[in-house]
């Protein structure tokens, strides 16, 4: 039983809300046909099999794939002259 107690004081320490965990939110209102850009609010974005999704996704060719219309909060990796690259996803409701 101390066992059980133990475990679910570590769940609620360890319990973050997502709203504090992404630096960024918008809507996906594109995806390449191979699942490798994104377009979130007029903004093209990079994805790929290393992109840490927070859910349940369909994967694609070269990424994980998404729903039109889905919103999500994400945080990006920038480098020089490359076209920004989402880092994590978690899906807004």
């Amino acid at each position: 039983m101390k066992f059980f107690y133990g475990w679910m004081a570590c769940l609620l320490i360890f319990t973050v809300n997502a709203d504090e965990i992404y630096q960024m939110q918008g809507i996906i209102s594109l995806q390449s046909a191979d699942a490798s850009t994104v377009v979130i609010d007029n903004q093209q974005y990079n994805i790929d099999f290393d992109t840490r999704v927070h859910g349940m996704v369909r994967q694609g060719e070269r990424g994980p794939q998404f729903n039109d219309k889905q919103k999500i909060g994400f945080n990006v990796e920038q480098k020089a002259n490359e076209i920004s690259r989402i880092s994590e996803i978690w899906f807004v409701e």
